[in-house]
């Protein structure tokens, strides 16, 4: 591995801590996996402006290569219901270095 190439446990960390300094998510709504540098979101949030705050951070970590999501916006089956909450997506953006 060259010093240019983080581990794939250094960038999970490096995007937990960026989601910590992100004001609009709440970290422990969002889970972190990263295959190859690539980013995978998990988890629930309550609008599609968090979850895209949540992508724009895991984007702005340096060995990020590409965030896919699979945040579901919504209320929690708990709360609202399963039928009130939008369906789980596959979205994939990449940080344009790649």
């Amino acid at each position: 591995m060259s010093s240019a190439t983080r581990s794939d446990a250094e960038v999970q960390r490096d995007v937990i801590d960026e989601l910590k300094w992100e004001p609009r998510v709440n970290p422990s709504e969002v889970g972190v996996a990263v295959t190859d540098g690539i980013v995978t979101l998990s988890g629930w949030v309550d609008s599609y402006l968090k979850r895209w705050a949540a992508e724009d951070a895991a984007l702005r970590v340096r060995g990020v290569r590409a965030v896919g999501t699979r945040l579901k916006c919504g209320c929690l089956p708990t709360t609202c219901g399963p039928t009130s909450t939008s369906p789980p997506m596959w979205l994939v953006r990449s940080n344009g270095t790649h």
